[in-house]
């Protein structure tokens, strides 16, 4: 009987012990768009009650990040840069009702939008820039999609055009490249996010 009770309380303690070994660690934060892995901001003033996200080209690795010297004011440009772990770089990423995207910097609240302030917004090459809240606008709505390389595409949904790094100009994909919206196209790794 007492080997039986050793051998119950070794089963019990390698049972306990495994378990520790085992069990899941406390989470990261949810990835906010299924299918995807993106990088959260773990930098200075991280809020893990109110997780944000890192968005990087598949072109270049470069990050989001929007026209410094504009924040706080609406119309203020999106472009890519070094990462840096930057709270400008991060990004509050929430599905709205009608089930796309938006996309919130930290630093200033604004949202990523295609711009509707130049005559025929909308078209291939339209700047995509930070501006407040605006219910309804759907030209601050992301459809995500997810393309057999395993990267994240956006597609706007007003204009139906595709979020991506320009490269219409020369030198593209340095930091300071601009950010638009452009039809897609099938391999363009400009047009690829993570």
């Amino acid at each position: 009987m007492n080997i039986a009770k050793r051998l119950a309380a070794a089963v019990a303690v390698a049972a306990g012990l495994l378990t520790l070994v085992v069990a899941p660690q406390a989470s990261a934060a949810e990835q906010p768009i299924p299918g995807i892995t993106l990088q959260p901001y773990d930098g200075p003033a991280a809020d893990p009650d109110h997780p944000a996200w890192v968005l990087r080209s598949g072109w270049t690795g470069r990050c989001l990040e929007p026209d410094l010297d504009r924040l706080f004011q609406n119309g203020g440009a999106v472009h890519l840069s070094t990462c840096g772990n930057t709270a400008a770089q991060a990004w509050y990423v929430t599905k709205n009702p009608e089930g796309y995207y938006r996309f919130q910097n930290t630093v200033d609240g604004k949202y990523i939008e295609a711009s509707k302030s130049i005559p025929g917004g909308g078209v291939n090459g339209t700047q995509v820039q930070l501006w407040g809240f605006l219910a309804g606008a759907q030209n601050q709505w992301w459809k995500a999609s997810v393309n057999p390389e395993g990267f994240l595409r956006l597609q706007n949904a007003q204009f139906g055009r595709y979020l991506q790094a320009s490269k219409t100009v020369p030198g593209g994909g340095v930091d300071g490249t601009k950010v638009e919206i452009w039809d897609y196209t099938a391999g363009a790794t400009n047009q690829f996010w993570k």
